[in-house]
């Protein structure tokens, strides 16, 4: 299965997670994040098919997070590939106006910022999925609140 730059930038982000939250993991975590990408209802399964894939056991781990951490990584690359577009639409319409307006330079700004707003829906995406995919709740809030957490770094570095 050929790679595409958004597994790329969810296993980016997921490996940000898993090393906030699970750091024992990250061992294995390039077997679990490809396997995961391949067949994600299959590891999210039970820890059988986890073991099956890893081709070999994984102890006494109850719930491996670097699944979940991919799952959420798939949202958020889901959600912010949608409103990237839809403000990258809004940026060119916007500079298309201006330039029929005025012959101007228009100042180059960032095309994408995170709003707090945007930053608590993702949380919220984030979250959902994880408890609908049973992840335990306390686990699920800190993957979520990792998530976010790497999303804002550098934010207020302008």
């Amino acid at each position: 299965m050929a790679q595409t730059p958004s597994d790329d930038a969810v296993r980016d982000l997921a490996r940000l997670v898993v090393s906030q939250v699970a750091p024992e993991e990250l061992p294995v975590f390039s077997v679990l994040a490809n396997a995961c990408l391949a067949d994600p209802a299959r590891m999210l399964g039970g820890r059988d098919d986890v073991r099956e894939q890893l081709g070999f056991g994984v102890g006494e781990v109850t719930v491996l997070l670097t699944p979940f951490a991919i799952l959420a990584a798939g949202e958020v690359v889901k959600y912010l590939t949608t409103s990237a577009l839809d403000t990258g639409k809004k940026i060119l319409e916007h500079r298309a106006r201006r330039a029929k307006d005025s012959e101007q330079r228009i100042v180059e700004g960032p095309l994408f910022d995170l709003r707090p707003d945007q930053l608590q829906e993702l949380r919220r995406i984030v979250l959902e999925k994880l408890l609908q995919d049973s992840l335990e709740p306390a686990k699920a809030e800190l993957v979520a609140d990792a998530v976010v957490g790497e999303l804002t770094i550098g934010a207020d570095d302008g």
